[in-house]
């Protein structure tokens, strides 16, 4: 029997290894090896939160806490489900206080203050959003970490007005690389940062330079994010149609994300498109729409 578990223990490491989470946890959970759950939820359980797949990591976290009873990973992976359900009260704390217990050097701390952040500007909480994201921008050690926190940064700054973001917009080109991801966020950036300062015409004409890249990456929160703020920035230049077809991408995206908080938000964005093209019918569906979500 030991020489099973010893046999199991190496595949189930080598799956997470490889980044084969279900293999993985079916190893894991088949021989109870409450050591490598919570390395299974640290390196997989974002990777799947991006894919949509919320029934996945809760069972994750089920067994986690049937096996350990818990920790701060399981604690930060909790806090992830309660942001998607849209509960960012709790989520906001959640994340914080998982993070503090995590400790600044373990590889969640950064996605823990990000999230902690995230939480608090939707919520209109700039300064602890701000706070948060200052210390994940700290704390970042990869590429990854150090774009997401500094973009979570400047959304909160332009709201707040504080006048850095200028800096900010700076230090988030400077560390975003030039993969996919990296190019579609800083466009996204750069287009935020128009539609709060201005000018529109020269972020909207990088942010089409940097569309025919949109279908290359399967991470849906970046590409939502992208096509939304671009769906904002086409229609206050007037370009509704196109702003109503970057809506309509954005929606389908953050649907299969499982990203519920976010569907509102992007049905609004279709609204002002529709009634921008005079479809007054089409926009008074949508709101009726907002009512259910």
């Amino acid at each position: 029997r030991e020489r099973h578990e010893e046999i199991s223990r190496q595949l189930a490491t080598q799956l997470i290894e490889l980044g084969r989470w279900d293999e993985a946890f079916d190893v894991i959970d088949t021989f109870g090896h409450a050591e490598l759950i919570e390395r299974l939820l640290t390196e997989g359980a974002v990777p799947a939160l991006e894919d949509g797949r919320v029934e996945t990591v809760t069972r994750w976290l089920r067994a986690c806490r049937r096996m350990t009873a818990g920790g701060p990973v399981a604690d930060f992976v909790h806090a992830a489900l309660t942001a998607r359900r849209g509960d960012h009260q709790r989520a906001s704390q959640a994340a914080a206080d998982a993070a503090i217990r995590l400790g600044e050097h373990h590889p969640l701390y950064p996605k823990a203050m990000m999230l902690a952040g995230a939480s608090a500007y939707l919520m209109e909480h700039q300064r602890d959003s701000m706070r948060w994201y200052r210390a994940a921008t700290v704390s970042a050690t990869a590429r990854g970490d150090q774009r997401e926190a500094r973009f979570g940064l400047l959304g909160t700054a332009l709201e707040w007005e504080l006048g850095e973001e200028g800096s900010i917009l700076d230090r988030l080109r400077d560390v975003s690389g030039r993969d996919i991801e990296g190019i579609l966020r800083t466009a996204t950036a750069q287009l935020l940062f128009a539609v709060n300062r201005g000018p529109l015409a020269a972020a909207i004409t990088q942010a089409r330079l940097a569309d025919h890249l949109r279908e290359r990456t399967t991470n849906r929160r970046i590409r939502s994010s992208f096509l939304h703020v671009y769906a904002v920035a086409l229609a206050l230049a007037g370009e509704y149609s196109a702003a109503r077809v970057a809506a309509r991408m954005a929606l389908s995206d953050v649907i299969d994300a499982r990203l519920h908080y976010a569907i509102p938000v992007i049905r609004i964005r279709l609204v002002v498109a529709e009634t921008g093209l005079g479809n007054y019918r089409e926009a008074r569906q949508l709101l009726s729409l907002l009512d259910r979500d």
